[in-house]
């Protein structure tokens, strides 16, 4: 309506807002780059340089180069890490389907969008599929944040997770103690024989030391600890 001469706008391209305004009038779109540019993308992680294809709106048949905006997708940190981990499943188990629901998606790649800084930090149920997908590992992320569901056993010490949570298979048999496993779950070979009592081990499994002598019988007692008659 020739009420303006320029306008910024920070948008998804292609925009239906600028294709109505490039149909109806003369439109120009106009490179934003330069050091300043870079140096703004460098210090801030939420910014992208960007392009917007020639051809996208009337008028623009060459390249333009901009920055923007990178879209993060958010959510409270009360939501489950089951629902969250859903959610990114829904998008990268069909990452083809997805990128097919706005051009502006068809240049997105999962490692790039897994690898770039968030504006918020990373969802325990996000962090969840990325590894399993094998798309992070568990360095990029705090020991405090992992859980034992979240990495593999064998990555696991007994400082990232609960003791109550550890078995025999997840940490070395030396570091074990009573304590860290039921115990129905301990052998001789699991702890030192000074930390057993009867009440641990089968007594088939336990010798002479391991038991006190009110608690030996005659077939299990040394000769020279009975007497002949």
């Amino acid at each position: 309506d020739n009420k303006i001469d320029a306008m910024v706008i920070t948008v998804g391209h292609p925009s239906g807002l600028i294709q109505e305004a490039s149909t109806a009038c003369d439109v120009v779109l106009l490179n934003v780059a330069g050091p300043e540019v870079d140096k703004l993308v460098a210090d801030n992680a939420y910014y992208r340089h960007a392009t917007i294809p020639g051809g996208t709106y009337r008028g623009t048949d060459a390249d333009v180069s901009t920055f923007g905006v990178g879209a993060t997708f958010v959510s409270s940190t009360k939501t489950p890490a089951e629902t969250v981990q859903a959610v990114v499943a829904a998008v990268f188990d069909n990452f083809e389907d997805f990128k097919k629901l706005h051009p502006a998606f068809a240049v997105l790649t999962k490692e790039k969008m897994v690898g770039d800084d968030g504006s918020a930090p990373l969802h325990d149920g996000a962090a969840r599929y990325y590894r399993a997908a094998g798309l992070l590992a568990a360095a990029e992320v705090p020991a405090e944040e992992l859980t034992g569901a979240e990495v593999p056993a064998a990555e696991l010490t007994g400082a990232e997770v609960p003791a109550e949570d550890l078995t025999a298979a997840e940490v070395p048999a030396e570091e074990l103690t009573g304590a860290e496993v039921p115990a129905e779950d301990l052998t001789a070979a699991d702890v030192p024989a000074e930390d057993l009592t009867a009440a641990e081990v089968p007594a088939e499994d336990l010798t002479a030391a391991e038991t006190p002598a009110e608690e030996l019988t005659p077939a299990e007692t040394p000769a020279e600890g009975t007497d002949g008659g």
